[in-house]
């Protein structure tokens, strides 16, 4: 069984896809979605041997050898020759997602679906991808292990646009919810901000942007919380 956060992953690939998963590690996201007969092929790439060898041997063990292929590379290099339909990028920092997605020319194609997973840098990775003119088309908060992950599906069509400063840090989609994920991002949020600027208060200098931010994640964080208290009476 997947944990929460790859089976979020799943629900957004297509059925029928052709599937690359960038920094597969054990191959499980793969393996899962080939066992439920969701895709029609997978390519299950890694920059390290080791954990391409332990997706090999999971692969083989599920009997998937004829429907996933394995490739020893970094990012998406030689990606566009198995010609995926779905790419996954999870696990990764947002800057090394940005780097990856930067030197694969093929993922600018508005039929190809790219689903990534942000560990860090979620606002860099989002002000990359609106700048660069990819759609936002679905986003999810899934809670693992008392962390929340969050996981973006777009596409591209090559009209930039711009996000608020909380857009970029939570998701413009995200903010639609009202929910327990919705709250705690926004409190996770307002406390990294916090932090930053108890940080920088001994110089003087505080940063604009996470001034902005701050005010932002606060003051919807405020109105999530009135509204709930208001439904509650």
């Amino acid at each position: 069984m997947l944990s929460p956060r790859l089976l979020a992953a799943a629900k957004m690939v297509r059925e029928g896809a052709r599937l690359a998963d960038v920094g597969t590690d054990h191959g499980y996201l793969p393996v899962y979605l080939s066992c439920k007969n969701k895709i029609s092929f997978a390519l299950a790439s890694d920059i390290a041997r080791g954990p391409l060898a332990r997706a090999e041997e999971n692969i083989a063990n599920a009997d998937m050898c004829g429907k996933i292929r394995t490739l020893l590379a970094p990012g998406l290099e030689g990606a566009e020759n198995f010609e995926p339909t779905d790419i996954v990028i999870a696990g990764m920092g947002g800057e090394m997602i940005v780097s990856i997605l930067d030197k694969a020319a093929f993922v600018r194609k508005g039929d190809i679906h790219l689903i990534l997973q942000p560990m860090t840098k979620q606002e860099f990775l989002r002000e990359y991808l609106c700048a660069e003119g990819f759609e936002f088309l679905r986003e999810d908060l899934v809670c693992e292990r008392q962390r929340i992950y969050q996981l973006i599906l777009c596409r591209y069509t090559g009209k930039a646009y711009g996000l608020s400063a909380l857009e970029k840090a939570v998701g413009p989609l995200n903010l639609k919810r009202e929910d327990a994920a919705l709250r705690n991002i926004l409190k996770e949020t307002v406390g990294r901000c916090e932090k930053i600027l108890r940080g920088q208060q001994a110089s003087g200098i505080l940063d604009s942007q996470t001034l902005l931010l701050l005010s932002e994640a606060r003051a919807k964080l405020e109105k999530l919380e009135r509204r709930e208290c208001c439904d509650g009476q």
